[in-house]
């Protein structure tokens, strides 16, 4: 059987996480199905990484002003229609499992909803969906809509006919594959003793990391008891390789999840990785307002993931929250009960429920 994962990153990694998480689960079930990725995403080292082999498509750069994209959005619609006609044409999936936009976010990827194969969407949050997003319309086109939260976390608009499957946070790595805490530290080169905060803003695309960075370093020197670990992420173009400060330095990992024993707490902006950190039991301090997409709402997600007990919600570049919020998860014993808060806490791993769901669904496929 043939899967064609459709990952459609800009300036994250949230996208292709995900599907990572579900082709690794699926690559388990099905060992001998095949598994190709057509993705946006500027990362498809990371997917080569993994063992899959993917097809770049020219990301739409939105964020950018129009006078700094690479190419217009009318000769990338037919770029990307042409790429995707022949992909198809020649692959011949037998199901298509696309993240969060049906069509694509210029209604490019319409064609793949009139395959006669499965389609599945990972249906994520979309508060205020564009009208070429045909983003409601489309959604009873799949056979099967996948909803990567806790049943009913979230309201998600969808026809009363849609077969709508909560599985739970869908997630690169689960606990299985998380590595020791000194295996862990040795892998990202930091110190084998000690308290460490991971500061890490998603994928490193954003427009503001660097500013964030520069923001989370005000604690460094105030608390010289804590290290530091600033990652690089995949996406992040330019970074001071030095930070000039004994108890902080940078890293490259990915996936930084099987990694996430190392640290004791987390700075962290509110993408699949708060996800992440709740799932491996890390609590936090999360940033919510730093995304320049505003598809979720980053703030009511920061909360649910956090709960009561498991970390600090802190608007960006307010200096006296941040240091309050660290401050208080310094307290070692404060701390400790947020690690038991997190280590009680009973997500599931959507990756594995999923391909488990998607297997059922095509049992006599192929």
């Amino acid at each position: 059987m043939r899967w064609l994962l459709v990952a459609q990153d800009g300036w994250g990694l949230g996208h292709v996480s995900r599907q990572l998480g579900l082709a690794r689960e699926l690559q388990r079930l099905k060992p001998h199905d095949e598994i190709l990725f057509l993705t946006y995403s500027e990362a498809t080292n990371l997917i080569a990484a993994e063992g899959f082999p993917s097809v770049k498509l020219p990301a739409s750069q939105w964020f950018k002003p129009s006078d700094q994209r690479y190419i217009d959005d009318f000769r990338r619609f037919w770029l990307i229609s042409a790429t995707v006609n022949a992909l198809v044409g020649s692959y011949q999936p037998h199901a298509i499992v696309i993240d969060t936009f049906p069509v694509g976010p210029l209604g490019e990827l319409a064609q793949l909803l009139r395959l006669p194969c499965f389609r599945f969407l990972i249906a994520r949050e979309v508060r205020k969906p564009l009208k070429q997003w045909e983003y409601r319309s489309s959604l009873s086109r799949f056979n099967a809509l996948i909803a990567p939260y806790d049943e009913n976390e979230i309201a998600i608009d969808c026809p009363q006919e849609t077969n709508l499957h909560w599985v739970g946070p869908i997630l690169v790595r689960g606990r299985k594959d998380l590595l020791s805490r000194s295996e862990a530290r040795q892998r990202l080169g930091l110190p084998p003793t000690g308290r460490i905060c991971l500061v890490s803003f998603g994928g490193g695309g954003n427009p503001v990391y660097s500013r964030l960075e520069k923001w989370i370093l005000e604690l460094v020197d105030s608390h010289p008891d804590w290290h530091f670990a600033l990652s690089r992420p995949p996406l992040l173009q330019q970074a001071d390789a030095g930070l000039g400060k004994p108890n902080a330095q940078r890293f490259a990992y990915y996936p930084m999840a099987e990694c996430y024993a190392a640290f004791d707490m987390a700075i962290s902006a509110t993408g699949s990785s708060a996800y992440e950190l709740a799932y491996l039991g890390v609590p936090a301090i999360l940033i919510p307002d730093v995304s320049p997409q505003h598809d979720e709402d980053h703030v009511a997600k920061a909360k649910r993931v956090l709960g009561e007990n498991g970390g600090f919600v802190v608007p960006a570049f307010d200096g006296p929250a941040l240091h309050a919020a660290f401050s208080a998860m310094s307290n070692k014993e404060r701390l400790q009960a947020m690690k038991e808060d997190r280590a009680s806490l009973k997500l599931q791993n959507g990756a594995e429920n999923c391909a488990k769901l998607l297997a059922r669904y095509t049992k006599n496929a192929g």
